[in-house]
C-alpha cells in the first residue's frame, strides 16, 4: 500500500510510474482535515484509492468499529 499526497495523474506526469510497478493500490491526494470522514478509507473526501495493477479508482471504504 502506498499512502501519496499525489494523484495518478500527478505520477503519471512526474514518471514516477517506475517507482510504484510493485505496488498493488495507493491512497492518492493530500489529507484535508476539513474534508475528514470518519471511519473510512482514505479519511478525507478529496482522496482516493487507486488500483495500479487494473489501472482504475476504487470506491472508499467503510470501516467497521467494533
Amino acid at each position: 500500500m502506498l499512502y501519496s499526497w499525489r494523484t495518478i495523474e500527478q505520477i503519471r506526469k512526474e514518471n514516477l510510474e517506475l517507482y510504484i510497478k510493485h505496488i498493488d493500490y495507493g491512497v492518492l491526494g493530500s489529507y484535508n482535515k476539513d474534508l475528514y470522514v470518519s471511519n473510512t478509507l482514505p479519511s478525507s473526501t478529496n482522496q482516493y484509492i487507486y488500483d495500479f495493477k487494473n489501472n482504475k479508482k476504487l470506491k472508499s471504504i467503510k470501516l467497521k468499529r467494533g
